[in-house]
């Protein structure tokens, strides 16, 4: 049937979801809270889920985020980049100490973190670091590196990390240390036997080094300290106590060796032995002047003086050559060294052979009268005298006196038994000498025998004349003729020889007459 139907119809216009074209960057403080909206503004989008909301944000909730909103019509997506920051945290104790050696370059690292990357600078105490000659960084400010290390740099370093959230801060504190060492200790001490001494050895570094001692390599105990200073103490010192000495100084940067030389100087001593010393002129003669075993360290040097004034001879020895008196004295040995000296003295005596001065060898003495033989001696020591007559010792002294000494031999009444060879003998240790003389004894003349004193005698015969005279001297004989010399011309008249006598050849009337021997002698004339 005819009609009309109706019916309603609702036409709805559907439109996508629009979503602000954008994209959002959404920084959330660490342990914070925030809320995401989904940017779309449609009455038909529920509200809910279009809100996200964080609560006590922590660093893996940074992400990227989206929101999609859909509908019949399509749909469209937000996007967010969610950013949990995080304050600045360096890592480690926030100071620590750090030590250093002189002359190095030390690296001190900051190694920070935080979101975002803080940005780092360093300070010196409260001095800003910049890069310099002294100081360099890197590695995006999280190293310091400071350079040539000297005492100046000695000090608070801190580094401060900042970003928007928050800071950190870390202090180191730079020591520098030192190696030990050892200053003003010498190498070689000498100590003089029986002395005290204190061995010192100066040592500086960082931290203060702890020392040792040794001797010889084995361990020494009983050492003492004295600020930097450390020592040994040797009490009267003694020959043991020398050798090699060690210093030994150690830190934690290394260790350092000072050897010393311990010399224990002994003084000379001079044994004894013999100081006065005799030998014979001539003769060679050795001083000695020994040294103690066990003194004289280091060796002495030995001088030898004469009388005081010194000699070129060196050595434990002095030897004399060829002796002369001029040696008889005082000699000296002085022996010494850096410890001491000593000497000796020495007395040397020189045997003298005697020496015998005569000022008359021969004598001539008047019978009866008094002869002297004088034998002045030199000698040492001083000699024996011992008279000799013919070479044997005269025993009878009955007709001689002897001077105190012996030097003079008084022949008291001359007589011709007197006369002769004498000697006297000098004797001492050093050897002999003689002295010779001759007497003798003056007579006057005389006639031996009688004579014929008229001789008779036949013409142109010949005839001797004696004259048989003595005396001593033998005398001189003259002959004359009634008063007149006679010349003998060896022809009319003659001497035989060996005699005083007269020969006439050939007698004649007018060689009769008066002969005279006339006897002529030192001491008087007689016919």
């Amino acid at each position: 049937m005819p009609g009309r139907d109706e019916k309603d119809i609702v036409v709805s216009l559907l439109r996508p979801p629009k979503m602000e074209d954008q994209r959002d960057l959404v920084e959330i403080g660490q342990s914070g809270a925030q809320t995401l909206k989904c940017p779309i503004d449609d009455r038909s989008i529920l509200n809910s889920g279009r809100d996200l909301y964080f609560m006590n944000a922590e660093p893996s909730d940074a992400a990227s985020y989206s929101c999609r909103a859909r509908n019949e019509a399509g749909e469209d997506t937000a996007y967010f980049d969610v950013l949990v920051l995080v304050k600045p945290e360096i890592m480690g104790a926030s100071f620590r100490t750090m030590d250093s050696i002189s002359n190095q370059t030390v690296p001190i690292y900051c190694r920070a973190s935080g979101i975002p990357f803080p940005s780092i600078e360093w300070f010196f105490g409260d001095k800003k670091i910049e890069q310099s000659s002294n100081y360099e960084i890197g590695e995006n400010g999280t190293l310091l590196r400071v350079k040539n290390v000297q005492s100046k740099d000695v000090g608070r370093y801190s580094c401060v990390a900042k970003n928007k959230v928050g800071r950190a801060e870390s202090d180191v504190f730079l020591e520098v240390i030192e190696a030990p060492m050892i200053v003003e200790t010498p190498h070689e001490i000498k100590i003089i036997e029986g002395q005290d001494k204190t061995i010192k050895c100066n040592v500086k570094g960082k931290p203060i080094p702890e020392i040792s001692w040794r001797k010889d390599g084995e361990p020494l105990e009983h050492i003492g300290a004295r600020g930097s200073e450390n020592y040994i103490h040797i009490s009267r010192a003694k020959l043991k106590d020398g050798g090699h000495y060690a210093c030994i100084a150690t830190n934690r940067v290394g260790e350092k060796r000072h050897s010393i030389h311990v010399k224990v100087l002994v003084p000379p001593k001079i044994g004894d032995g013999e100081r006065i010393l005799k030998s014979i002129e001539g003769n060679n003669l050795t001083l000695n002047c020994p040294i103690v075993s066990g003194t004289g360290i280091p060796q002495p040097e030995i001088r030898w003086s004469k009388n005081g004034k010194p000699l070129e001879a060196t050595g434990q020895q002095l030897t004399l050559q060829n002796l002369t008196v001029s040696d008889a004295t005082k000699f000296s040995c002085e022996a010494k060294n850096e410890a001491g000296t000593a000497s000796a003295d020495y007395v040397v005596d020189v045997y003298v052979k005697p020496r015998i001065r005569i000022q008359q060898a021969d004598i001539r003495v008047i019978e009866g009268e008094r002869a002297r033989l004088e034998c002045k001696v030199d000698g040492n020591p001083p000699p024996t005298i011992q008279w000799l007559r013919g070479g044997r010792p005269i025993t009878d002294m009955n007709n001689f006196l002897l001077s105190p000494r012996g030097e003079s031999l008084m022949i008291l009444k001359a007589s011709t038994n007197d006369a002769g060879g004498y000697s006297c003998l000098a004797k001492n240790i050093a050897g002999e000498s003689e002295g010779v003389f001759s007497v003798t004894v003056l007579t006057a003349p005389y006639l031996e025998q009688t004579v014929d004193q008229n001789p008779k005698v036949i013409a142109k015969a010949g005839v001797t004349l004696n004259c048989p005279v003595r005396g001593n001297p033998p005398p001189t004989v003259t002959w004359k003729i009634n008063g007149t010399a006679l010349l003998i011309d060896g022809r009319k008249y003659s001497q035989p020889a060996g005699t005083n006598d007269l020969a006439i050849s050939e007698v004649l009337a007018e060689n009769a007459g008066r002969y005279t021997c006339t006897l002529i002698s030192l001491k008087q004339c007689h016919k």
